[in-house]
C-alpha cells in the first residue's frame, strides 16, 4: 500500500475538521478515497501468483540475466530463475512473495505489465 498525492489532502481533511465538533464529518472511506495509489490491494497470504512467480523466475533464468551456460529449455531456466533469485533475495518465489503480488497489481487493474518482463 502506498499513499497517493490524494493522501496529503486526506490529512489535511482530518486537521481543519478535528475541531469543528457541530458539523456533519464525513466517513474515513470518504476522506481516505483518493489517498491510495491501490484501490483494491491484494492480501499478501493468497495463492493466486503462480503466473507471476513463473514470470519472475523465467525472466531471471534467461541467458543474459546472468552467466550463459547450456541449459536453455523452459524448465532449466526456470530452475536458473529460482536459484538466481533465491540469491538476490534469499528466498525463491513463492505465491505469498511480496515481488508477485505487487507484479499482479497492473494485471489486475490494466490487464497488462507496464514494460512487461517478456
Amino acid at each position: 500500500m502506498y499513499w497517493s498525492r490524494g493522501a496529503q489532502e486526506a490529512f489535511e481533511t482530518l486537521r481543519s475538521e478535528s475541531g469543528d465538533k457541530d458539523s456533519q464529518r464525513p466517513s474515513l472511506t470518504d476522506i481516505f478515497k483518493e489517498a491510495f495509489t491501490v484501490y483494491d490491494s491484494p492480501i499478501w497470504q493468497d495463492t493466486s501468483t503462480s503466473a507471476q512467480c513463473g514470470e519472475i523466475e523465467e525472466y531471471l533464468g534467461r541467458p543474459g540475466q546472468q552467466q550463459h551456460d547450456l541449459l536453455s529449455d523452459k524448465e532449466s531456466i526456470r530452475l536458473r530463475g529460482q536459484q538466481r533469485l533465491a540469491e538476490l533475495t534469499g528466498s525463491r518465489a513463492y505465491e505469498r512473495y511480496t515481488g508477485s503480488q505487487i507484479l499482479k497489481v497492473p494485471i489486475l487493474e490494466n490487464g497488462s505489465i507496464p514494460g512487461e518482463l517478456s
